[in-house]
């Protein structure tokens, strides 16, 4: 399996069994939505497939590449279509210090924390606005007192094959206090002319866990820049997920507002179920309260597979 950054990530250091690891994901699921209005029905059922795998050079230098595939039957007022896609999402080098973790390639540069660590179907719909693109760069964590300080630099959206300019910043720290993990972190974005910021931004978040069954997951994020140079964006999503044998019950409310446009709310509501340690069905619903708005429901099966 796998190491990606994370509060956690020095525990992934360990004895590999073989010179060759690797994980692989498949998540079939259908998802419908309507306007409150009646007038718009959209549906879609989708697969996507993703397999990463690493090689070990050495104890803590290995090779990586991640790749996914997804497929998606989508209607719309009585409209069918069909797409399919495939890409290299990740490839590079990656060095596992007792203290210290580097990559460098095309990678996932860290920004946020409510993407990885928020429970629910739809409980990251507006983070997903801000999620950061893969990008080739490079990305150095290390491991300070009780926190972790990740820093990268990287061209946004870019790959290996382009010019590379490394323009683009991101820098975070999470700090893990007795089950807490408080988060900050900062960006900027340039413009492709690699002179004005086309976007810069300030996150924070904190994740409590009491009684090893509850969960609180909070963030909120800010921009400048956003869509054009006099436009801001402002995020906030908090949700809470509890653990009940095997299924996890999760409740989330999320903020959006970019720039004079009329805010966004969405609250949302999911279940999962792990059948075993490799395949869980996930079931959620959501409603957009906003003029035009929404609700949609959605459910998925997840199977994972790895050495």
């Amino acid at each position: 399996m796998q190491c990606s950054y994370g509060s956690d990530w020095h525990i992934c250091l360990r004895a590999r069994l073989s010179l060759l690891s690797y994980e692989s994901e498949f998540e079939f699921g259908l998802e419908l939505e309507n306007a409150m209005s009646g007038e718009e029905r959209l549906g879609e059922i989708f697969l996507e497939t993703e397999f990463s795998a690493e090689f070990a050079l050495t104890y803590q230098l290995f090779t990586f590449a991640e790749v996914s595939l997804e497929s998606a039957l989508s209607y719309e007022n009585g409209l069918r279509t069909g797409n399919a896609s495939f890409e290299l999402e990740q490839f590079g080098l990656r060095y596992e210090g007792d203290t210290a973790f580097l990559e460098i390639g095309r990678i996932a540069p860290p920004f946020g924390m409510a993407k990885a660590k928020i429970a629910g179907y739809f409980a990251d719909d507006f983070v997903k606005d801000y999620e950061m693109d893969k990008s080739a760069g490079v990305s150095a964590a290390y491991r300070i007192a009780v926190g972790s300080l990740a820093v990268s630099a990287f061209a946004n959206g870019t790959t290996l094959d382009e010019r590379v300019e490394l323009d683009d910043f991101a820098v975070q720290y999470d700090i893990a206090l007795d089950g807490q993990i408080l988060h900050v972190g900062a960006r900027s974005i340039s413009s492709s002319d690699g002179q004005t910021l086309e976007a810069t931004g300030l996150t924070f978040g904190v994740t409590s866990r009491a009684r090893s069954s509850f969960e609180l997951v909070g963030e909120a994020a800010a921009f400048r820049h956003w869509e054009g140079p006099a436009d801001r964006a402002v995020f906030a999503t908090i949700g809470g997920s509890y653990d009940h044998g095997s299924a996890t019950y999760s409740g989330a409310y999320s903020l959006r507002r970019i720039g004079s446009n009329v805010n966004d709310h969405v609250v949302s509501l999911g279940i999962d179920w792990s059948f075993d340690e490799s395949t869980t069905l996930s079931v959620g619903a959501a409603r957009l309260l906003s003029s035009g708005g929404h609700a949609k429901v959605g459910f998925s099966v997840t199977r994972q597979f790895e050495n």
